[in-house]
Parts: structure tokens; C-alpha cells; sequence
């Protein structure tokens, strides 16, 4: 029954593994292409995309958040847990996706669905805190709980800091 129980949640975390690493090729692939469209019509807005880009890159998938899959009326739903130690960066990410489901193109046609993702439920996530981001993308409460042996030596916080652009009003 262990055994069982173990393996259940050994595929659900692989499960949430293979989400979160599509989540970061599609929004990566999404913004590649929207700025190579933008370079040759000289777009106003491409330094904004190039900054959500490099956001994107930075994070890596260990930086997007995870979800707990659920079903409404029969529609698939992912609730998003919120990762304790990000930086709030659910507005800027939801420009990504928004744009993402305009287009539409970037979707596989194999696999599962673009699924609505429900914010705010409450739900934190377990994901210990990724390593090596740059310190602007890690919650400055979290930051400042921890220990300087801790942020130096476990987070390993590069040299080259990342610097924030306010692209979305509150």
C-alpha cells in the first residue's frame, strides 16, 4: 500500500515537472518569435518584450509556478500555487499568456490543452526556492528572512543583477 502510495505521488510530481518545463518553452518560444516579428517592423514597444523575455529566461522553469490540476463543470483547471520566495510577478506572466492565447499559433496540437489557471487561491507551493536567479526576482520579505551564509551560499545569486522594468500599473 506504501509502495502505492509513494509511486501515486513520485508521478504526480513528475506530472508537475513536465507542466512547468512546457510552461517555460511556450512562454520562452512566445516572446522569441514576437520579438524577431517586432525587430524588423521597429516596434515601440520591443525594448518592453525583450525585457519579459529575459524575465522569462532568468526564471527558467524552476522559477514557474506550480498548480494543482482540478475539474470544473467538466473543464479541466489549473489552480496556481504561489511560489512563497518569488517576486509577485503574476501581472507581467499573465501579459505573456494573454498574448499567448491571442495567438494561439504556439500551442501544440498534441498533448494537453491550453487549461484556465485560477490566481489567488491561497495555495503555496512546496518547490524549494530556485537557485541562481538574480536577487530582484526573489520576494523581498523572503529575502530578508534569510540568513546571508543561506542567500550566498545555497541561492548562489549572480554577480549581474536583473533590473526591474514596471511594464503593468497596479
Amino acid at each position: 500500500m506504501r509502495v502505492l502510495v509513494r509511486k501515486k505521488a513520485e508521478l504526480e510530481r513528475a506530472r508537475r515537472n513536465t507542466r512547468c518545463l512546457e510552461k517555460y518553452h511556450r512562454r520562452e518560444g512566445l516572446l522569441r518569435q514576437l520579438i524577431e516579428e517586432k525587430a524588423s517592423g521597429r516596434e515601440p514597444d520591443i525594448e518592453g518584450w525583450k525585457w519579459l523575455h529575459e524575465l522569462v529566461t532568468n526564471l527558467t522553469e524552476t522559477g514557474m509556478s506550480s498548480e494543482e490540476s482540478d475539474d470544473e463543470n467538466g473543464v479541466a483547471v489549473f489552480r496556481v500555487r504561489a511560489l512563497p520566495w518569488r517576486r509577485d510577478i503574476e501581472k507581467e506572466l499573465s501579459l505573456v499568456d494573454a498574448l499567448g492565447s491571442q495567438r494561439g499559433s504556439l500551442y501544440q496540437k498534441r498533448g494537453a490543452k491550453p487549461a484556465k489557471r485560477i490566481r489567488g487561491t491561497q495555495l503555496l507551493s512546496l518547490w524549494p526556492p530556485a537557485a541562481g536567479l538574480p536577487r530582484a526576482l526573489y520576494r523581498d520579505e523572503w529575502w530578508n528572512e534569510r540568513e546571508d551564509n543561506y542567500r550566498r551560499l545555497t541561492l548562489g545569486v549572480p554577480e549581474k543583477d536583473f533590473m526591474w522594468m514596471n511594464l503593468v500599473r497596479n
